[in-house]
């Protein structure tokens, strides 16, 4: 068995090297690496961290026991399809990284480290969890995320401790039913699955900050998912929801909501009482016109319409003062609407991908802006009045038909990159910018 490996990442413990009592291992650490694993075998009892990350190991090798005080252990990106027994003498491990290897089912040796906290098998090709994973008591972090992992055997009121509950982009038809009984789960992300349906199970969920249900085939959600009152972020992108429940504003902690790729004509109007709500992304909706409920959320401040039908700015964007980062990519839209002036707060606007022809003098009202996209446009102008915004930092005009810049681009004191790529540019217009932009990262 070969095992030697260049540059093998360690902690040491200082603190146990000069002391042999059984006290835990947390105090005095350092950074260290070694050659082979033969040269960090000589202090395995000092080591409290070890990566063997990117090894192409096909096999750990049984000397791994020797790191009796090991708490973390990174074995991601290798080729290993089982753990040693030996692993389980680790009696202080509590974190290990098996993503990006070739598991087929959930090793059967991290059952018997009771002591385990957290746990990485992302990226393998496990199909099934079976019921033994209930030995693991302590465990607070699972991420299983893409496996092909279709049901979880006879698993049924297990782990009690967990947290953190990573599911998604496996093969699962519905929630499994454990899910439910674990009291102390605060996020759970299972999109990119199967499923059809959001039982009312859900909640007895009661602290649950984050769930992501996008990517799967649910056409309804129960009124009960609005019991989850600690609930801060909700996605339910990309399924085939038409409406949200009527008390959808008794989320009162909600401040995140992806709701886009679905069939959204109106909300209910108790979105008005989502009072923390300052995300909403809302895209791939395939709308001309989008819910004017939209305008009840007043501490709205990012805001994403990107990927719909729309030709006009939504005329209700002014009745939100928070808004500030507003994104409308790959639209119909043709002009920047001149209530633009309306958003004073905003700071980021992407246009990219509509049909603009013209940037109007309107834009010259945009004190605030900080970054403005609008490549992919039909743009042929640049008009003077672009100068006048004097925090604007980014500015991404590629992809266009402009040929020339105001003489007076300098006056952007502030602007830090300028894109323009794919345009028609004169050679003297080039010249200028290069000559008058000396702080300015410009790309042609």
């Amino acid at each position: 068995m070969i095992i030697r490996f260049l540059t093998i990442l360690v902690i040491l413990n200082f603190n146990f090297l000069y002391s042999q009592s059984d006290e835990r291992l947390s105090n005095i650490t350092k950074k260290n690496s070694f050659n082979t694993l033969e040269d960090a075998l000589e202090q395995a009892s000092s080591i409290i961290e070890l990566s063997l990350a990117n090894k192409k190991l096909s096999e750990l090798p049984s000397v791994i026991e020797k790191f009796v005080n090991l708490q973390k252990l990174d074995l991601s990106n290798n080729e290993l399809t089982v753990l040693p027994d030996e692993l389980t003498k680790l009696v202080h491990l509590e974190e290990i990284k098996l993503a990006a290897n070739k598991f087929d089912t959930f090793p059967d040796v991290l059952t018997k480290i009771h002591s385990l906290k957290k746990i990485d098998l992302a990226y393998n090709s496990i199909k099934k969890i079976k019921s033994d994973i209930k030995s693991l008591k302590n465990l607070t972090f699972l991420k299983l995320s893409k496996n092909l992992i279709d049901t979880f055997e006879g698993v049924r009121n297990i782990l009690p401790n967990l947290q953190t509950l990573l599911l998604d982009r496996n093969k699962l038809k519905e929630i499994p039913t454990f899910i439910f009984k674990t009291d102390s789960l605060k996020i759970l992300k299972i999109g990119n699955n199967l499923i059809s349906e959001l039982p009312e199970e859900i909640e007895e969920l009661e602290y649950l900050h984050k769930l992501s249900i996008n990517n799967n085939k649910i056409s309804f959600l129960v009124d009960e998912i609005t019991e989850l009152k600690n609930l801060k972020e909700l996605n339910i992108e990309s399924n085939q929801i038409k409406s949200l429940p009527e008390s959808i504003g008794d989320l009162s902690n909600l401040t995140q909501l992806f709701v886009g790729q679905n069939y959204f004509t109106k909300f209910p109007k108790s979105v008005s009482k989502l009072n923390k709500l300052h995300t909403l992304h809302i895209a791939n909706n395939n709308e001309k016109t989008l819910p004017e409920e939209i305008m009840l959320m007043k501490n709205i401040v990012s805001l994403d319409l990107s990927d719909n039908s729309l030709s006009d700015f939504p005329k209700f964007l002014d009745s939100l003062p928070k808004l500030s980062n507003l994104t409308i990519r790959n639209n119909n839209i043709i002009k920047i609407d001149s209530n633009i002036c309306n958003f004073r707060n905003i700071k980021k606007i992407d246009l990219y991908d509509n049909d603009i022809e013209e940037i109007g003098t309107e834009i010259s009202c945009m004190n605030n802006l900080l970054s403005l996209n609008l490549g992919k446009n039909n743009i042929l102008l640049i008009p003077d009045e672009i100068t006048t915004l004097k925090s604007l930092k980014i500015l991404i005009l590629n992809e266009n038909k402009i040929e020339k810049f105001p003489e007076n681009m300098f006056k952007l004191k502030n602007l830090r990159i300028i894109q323009v790529k794919n345009n028609n540019i004169t050679k003297k217009s080039k010249k200028r910018l290069i000559k008058t932009m000396v702080k300015t990262k410009i790309y042609f």
